[in-house]
C-alpha cells in the first residue's frame, strides 16, 4: 500500500496492484474500458458508472506518475545547476583579475 487512499483506490479500480508499471495501467485500462464502455454494454445500469471509474483511475495514476517524473528532472537540473555554479568559480581565466 502507498499510504495514499485515492491512488490505492485507483489501482484497485484497474485490478493492480500498486507496484505495476505504466505498462501495466495501459494494458489493464484498455481492457476494462472496452468492458465496460457504454456503448458495448447496452442496457447495463452499471456500465456508464464503471466505465467511468475505471477513465477517472487511470488519470489519477498518469497524473502521479508525471509529477514524480517532474520532480525527478527538477532534483536533476537542480544538481546540475549547482554543480555548473561551482565549476564556473573555480574555472575563472587566469589573466582576469578576481572580482
Amino acid at each position: 500500500m502507498s499510504g495514499n487512499r485515492k491512488l490505492d483506490q485507483a489501482y484497485a479500480d484497474l485490478e493492480l496492484n500498486p507496484d505495476a508499471t505504466m505498462a501495466d495501467v495501459k494494458k489493464s485500462y484498455r481492457k476494462l474500458s472496452l468492458k465496460y464502455h457504454p456503448d458495448r454494454n447496452e442496457g447495463s445500469p452499471t456500465a456508464h458508472d464503471d466505465f467511468i471509474r475505471v477513465s477517472n483511475a487511470v488519470q489519477i495514476i498518469t497524473r502521479r506518475d508525471q509529477r514524480n517524473k517532474e520532480a525527478f528532472f527538477a532534483k536533476e537540473t537542480k544538481e546540475e545547476d549547482d554543480e555548473y555554479e561551482d565549476g564556473a568559480e573555480e574555472a575563472q581565466d587566469p589573466g582576469m583579475p578576481a572580482n
